[in-house]
């Protein structure tokens, strides 16, 4: 399920009319975007090691949190 990176004009002039400050703005978008050119961080088992059971993949974190995540 590949999600696709908003337009950066649209976004920026989105939350210009929102009227948020130019410096907010500039830094969602310096969040937002410079994680993607770093390289993809390592996986480690330390969920497992901790919790002293696997991890959850998102999908079943938000399938049984629905209720709590949505209004």
């Amino acid at each position: 399920m590949g999600m696709e990176s908003p337009n950066l004009f649209r976004f920026f002039l989105a939350k210009r009319k929102e009227k948020m400050p130019i410096m907010l703005i500039l830094v969602m978008i310096m969040l937002h975007y410079l994680p993607r050119f770093q390289k993809e961080p390592e996986t480690t088992d330390w969920v497992k090691k901790i919790a002293n059971t696997e991890p959850k993949t998102f999908d079943e974190f938000v399938s049984e949190n629905k209720n709590l995540l949505i209004p």
